[in-house]
């Protein structure tokens, strides 16, 4: 019975750092951190432009581009506007049409 709890506390313990990995890898930018602080480096070291941090939502990455980036909003009006045109618009019924739906 105590073996069969610790085996359970042992797995639960696995899925929660499974978890805590899969939420830092995901969502604090784990690798993009680390390779912009790598990428800034060589730049600086063999004298090349630096990269600069760039922010598309909540995830922020390297570039070097000082360009104004599309934001993730912008985005997202852009894709409306691109549906609201596929969106078949139908004419207005006119009164002498009225006559066949009644």
């Amino acid at each position: 019975m105590i073996k069969y709890f610790f085996m359970f506390l042992e797995i639960m313990f696995r899925g929660m750092m499974a978890l805590i990995s899969l939420f830092m890898l995901l969502c604090l930018n784990v690798l993009t951190i680390p390779t912009f602080i790598i990428l800034w480096l060589c730049c600086k070291l063999f004298r090349q432009q630096i990269p600069h941090w760039q922010r598309y939502g909540l995830m922020f990455y390297p570039s070097w581009s000082y360009a104004k980036e599309r934001t993730f909003l912008e985005d997202e009006i852009r894709l409306k506007r691109k549906t609201d045109k596929k969106i078949k618009k139908h004419p207005p019924i006119r009164a002498w049409e009225e006559m066949f739906f009644w």
